[in-house]
């Protein structure tokens, strides 16, 4: 704004403020003046056009705009308000809030330009579906209003929709539904289901979305994806978030989403969110419900009495039912029996109180005798694990012979299945945490068989994989404290994978559990040897050289005391790559420093190489495919062009024909070195016609990765950046054309 001589600004305010907002001056304008206006709101101070204008003035002034020192000292002489840091995010907040709810595209474009860390954004490719999807809803399903109602809210752009009742009434039912009626219509909506598990919103959105959150400033990362460049018609569908805005402060960011966010509660009311209650059925559909489980006699006094006891309530009338019919009871000896334990759920007003009753009496209603130690042991795990959809290998983890226990379960209301496995309604979950005692030996052995599935893969299923993942660190957090070999081994695990998936800071957190207790109870060296080079790599992958290279170090010393020569030659090629990694951060005066540091590297790459090569003789395998990879890089950074080239290709050979079965990104970092090579190649010579035939090889090898590495996005990866491609790709296509010209133009 600076270039505006200060007796025009106050006509450019005015025009902006009644103005269509068609330019990056008049928006800019228009949303200062409105957060202001809701600031002051807020704080309570006086604000009209003079205040405005007075702060106009003095921002035009300044050079950086954006700096904390500047905005405060601005608002503090403007609004005369105490403002510190706090308050200043607060307004920056209402500023985000503006640019989304008033589609203030030009201006968000413009930050986003400008703002060098974001500008990876432009260019980010998402998959449609950006989390698990949810179950469909059983074939009993009663086709409910609210179905109707939250369709015809998100028709109407309303951006938050609350959908409200008291546990079991049918609230994720009803948007399970939705959800798959907007999948299966004509449209290609963005959809996102998140289960919200009682304890940090988003740390439940990390573990669900496919997106990509690491490093320190993944939160603000993440809140400009859903604020700015999330598709506008997006429906970010959030279960089970029974907490107030007080309780869960990450609710205030959703409320500044681009997109729709859905969310089932048990609390009443949100701020900024359209209201959905999910009233109780009818009494004929209560009825109607109660039968569909009953099913052995027909009385429609005593089902209305029933009905009446339940308070109406969907999942009340399910599990009677279930008892009911598995008991082979009469509807008179179940009424009795509901009578015999004061069950009675009609007339309790508010929400909160009717909950606990309900729960207190379904403590009751359950008979836990009747359940052997199998049956028991089934409940506790189901009780722990996530609010979700339960795979069928929960059977072989709990080493169950046959159905018949499980089958117990769902017979009696316990847990339910579909064809996407078991499930357990949280107000059950809630009901067997008060009832049994969950103990910690059990808890250990279905850990250590989860452990079992997230052992590392070269190609990991994402989906599964982070499913099981959100199962073992829901399973750690209650086994807090406990020491275990099971523990270090599924933390280790846990890392392993997320260092696959690019999330680094999830990884450290875990690895760094791991060699903790292995340190403390000396359970394994192989496991610690192992942690440790993994640590070294999440080090490396942070720019942290120095405790990259002590972990490295510390790995391979224990690895050659085990003589596993495998491990060796896998660290040896971590600290040939370290080395050339360091070699790339020191400066060019440091010659001898840099050319010390690529032997160095060279040197153990080419142990690396021989050792692969002899423990895999004649045999393909992604280790070996890594090492000539590796080897690639460092004659790269020798200007060994084509000994780089060469080995590039024996990686790609390999890597290749094995795409099934290693991690595919791989195969595209090869095809990407192979791009820098040709190109290095091609600064290498004058000669117009070999750049130009160069260049072109350099772009076939960089379209080949770029469209193996969209692919992975799509399919859920959000480790993956294409930004610095896609600006190579252009680049090229540039030289290219530009060299075409000069051809012709010799011609």
């Amino acid at each position: 704004m600076k270039e505006y001589a200060i007796d025009n600004i106050l006509s450019i305010v005015s025009s902006a403020l009644n103005s269509k907002r068609n330019n990056i001056e008049e928006q800019f304008i228009y949303c200062i003046d409105k957060s202001l206006e809701r600031f002051s709101q807020k704080y309570h101070f006086e604000y009209d056009n003079s205040c405005f204008e007075q702060f106009f003035v003095k921002i035009s002034q300044q050079n950086d705009l954006l700096s904390e020192e500047t905005l405060i000292n601005i608002l503090k002489t403007s609004v005369y308000l105490k403002f510190d840091k706090k308050e200043l995010i607060e307004w920056l907040d209402l500023i985000d809030r503006v640019i989304s709810e008033e589609e203030l595209t030009i201006l968000r474009d413009y930050i986003l330009m400008k703002s060098r860390e974001h500008r990876y954004l432009t260019h980010a490719v998402y998959p449609r579906i950006l989390t698990a999807k949810p179950p469909l809803p059983p074939e009993e399903y009663l086709d409910r209003e609210e179905s109707r109602i939250i369709l015809d809210k998100l028709r109407e752009t309303k951006k938050l929709v609350l959908v409200n009742g008291i546990g079991g009434i049918g609230k994720s039912t009803v948007c399970r539904r939705v959800f798959h009626e907007i999948n299966n219509g004509a449209n290609d909506r963005s959809l996102a289901w998140v289960v919200y598990n009682g304890k940090n919103l988003l740390d439940d959105i990390k573990n669900q979305l496919f997106y990509p959150k690491d490093g320190p400033d993944w939160e603000k990362r993440f809140t400009i994806f859903i604020e700015q460049d999330i598709e506008k018609d997006a429906i970010i569908f959030i279960d089970n978030l029974n907490v107030t805005e007080e309780e869960e402060e990450y609710l205030s960011h959703l409320a500044n989403a681009r997109c729709n966010i859905v969310c089932t509660s048990r609390i009443e009311k949100y701020s900024h969110y359209e209201v959905v209650p999910i009233d109780y059925l009818s009494e004929e559909q209560c009825i109607e419900l109660f039968y569909k489980y009953y099913q052995r006699e027909y009385d429609e006094a005593r089902i209305r009495n029933i009905v009446a006891r339940s308070g109406k309530h969907t999942l009340v009338l399910e599990i009677l039912g279930k008892i009911g019919a598995a008991e082979n009871f009469s509807l008179k000896e179940l009424e009795n029996h509901l009578i015999q334990e004061g069950f009675d759920l009609q007339g309790i007003a508010s929400v909160e109180n009717k909950e606990d009753t309900l729960i207190g009496h379904l403590c009751r209603t359950f008979s836990l005798t009747k359940l052997n130690d199998v049956q028991k042991r089934i409940l506790y795990c189901m009780a722990i694990l996530p609010v979700q959809w339960i795979p069928f290998e929960l059977k072989r983890w709990l080493k169950l012979q046959n159905n018949y226990n499980i089958n117990y379960l769902i017979k009696y209301a316990w847990i339910e299945n579909s064809e996407n496995g078991y499930y357990m309604h949280p107000v059950i979950k809630e009901v067997v945490k008060r009832s049994l005692d969950i103990p910690n030996d059990g808890i250990l052995q279905l850990l250590g068989e989860i452990e079992k599935e997230i052992t590392y893969k070269e190609n990991p299923d994402i989906e599964k994989s982070k499913l099981y993942i959100s199962f073992a660190e829901t399973i750690l957090d209650f086994l807090s404290g406990v020491k275990s070999p099971v523990i270090s081994q599924a933390a280790y695990n846990i890392s392993m994978l997320y260092g696959q998936f690019g999330e680094l800071a999830a990884a450290r957190k875990y690895v760094d559990l791991a060699i903790e207790l292995e340190e403390e109870q000396n359970n394994s060296e192989v496991l610690l040897a192992s942690a440790y080079n993994h640590r070294g790599y999440i080090n490396y992958y942070d720019f942290n050289d120095k405790e990259a290279e002590a972990d490295y170090l510390k790995a391979y010393r224990l690895r050659k005391k085990l003589k596993n020569q495998k491990h060796i030659a896998e660290t040896t090629g971590n600290l040939a790559l370290l080395y050339q990694g360091m070699w790339t951060e020191l400066k060019e005066e440091d010659k001898q420093k840099r050319s010390n540091l690529l032997l160095s590297a060279q040197k153990y790459e080419k142990k690396s190489i021989q050792m692969f090569e002899h423990i895999f003789s004649g045999t393909l395998h992604p280790n070996l495919a890594s090492a000539y990879n590796n080897m690639a890089v460092i004659c790269y950074s020798l200007k060994k062009t084509e000994m780089a080239i060469y080995y590039y290709r024996k990686a790609e050979r390999i890597r290749t024909q094995l795409i099934t079965v290693i991690f595919p990104d791989d195969l595209s970092v090869t095809y990407l070195g192979l791009c820098d090579s040709y190109i290095q190649m091609a600064e290498q010579t004058n000669k117009l016609s070999m750049q130009l035939l160069l260049y072109k090889i350099a772009l076939i090898n960089l379209n080949k990765g770029l469209k193996i590495r969209v692919e992975e996005i799509q399919k859920g990866n959000q480790k993956l950046d294409i930004n610095k491609m896609l600006e190579t790709q252009q680049t090229l296509q540039d030289k290219i054309e530009s060299l075409l010209q000069a051809n012709m133009k010799t011609r």
